[in-house]
């Protein structure tokens, strides 16, 4: 296992998605989402990895997420409509943003994941999340709450962790934003430069 802070995470979470080819702005959403899954006590990094890989398709759960959160506070958005996202990959990665989304509207919320049922009060409480957090793919919706649930307390965890393999593929597609040194970078005073005294 490795260990890391929050703060590693948050900036391994960023670089990773972007490397990806998410473009900034997601990737700052991805890292939250990373690590409101930690936070709950879940590999956050282990989701984003598996979560990151969908760009290109119409199963990717940060574009949904973001979609849910972007559109919360509109009676044309996703929740008000009751909308159903098909075989999503990775559900359990839309779960902080539609966490947010009962933030946001004051409202307590359901989150489907097919016959899985998790509820959301407005203050972002969760109950039920461990009923997803295997899930591969499925077809999700996250919709107004017509009853209450109990909510359990928990204790947020203090350090993030995650399997050596994980990591390292992270630490990979982060790799993906670096500029590569040139020696016309280096003459121009990036790194060392030409000469390496210290």
């Amino acid at each position: 296992m490795i260990e890391l802070s929050y703060s590693e995470a948050t900036a391994l979470a960023t670089k990773a998605a972007r490397g990806a080819g998410h473009h900034w702005g997601e990737a700052e959403e991805a890292a939250i989402a990373t690590s409101w899954l930690c936070a709950a006590g879940y590999d956050g990094l282990k989701h984003l990895h598996r979560a990151i890989t969908h760009i290109d398709t119409p199963a990717c759960p940060l574009k949904v997420g973001i979609q849910i959160l972007d559109f919360a506070r509109i009676k044309t958005g996703a929740i008000d409509q009751n909308t159903v996202f098909l075989s999503i990959k990775e559900p359990i990665f839309v779960l902080p943003f539609a966490v947010q989304a009962a933030k946001i509207r004051q409202q307590n919320l359901t989150f489907h994941v097919d016959h899985h049922a998790i509820s959301i009060d407005a203050h972002g409480h969760v109950n039920g999340i461990g009923s997803v957090q295997d899930i591969a793919q499925a077809s999700l919706k996250v919709v107004p709450a017509h009853t209450k649930a109990i909510y359990n307390k928990t204790h947020p965890n203090r350090r993030v962790f995650t399997q050596v393999d994980t990591f390292d593929a992270l630490t990979s597609l982060a790799h993906m934003t670096y500029v590569p040194a040139t020696e016309a970078s280096r003459a121009a005073g990036a790194g060392a430069g030409t000469s390496d005294n210290d």
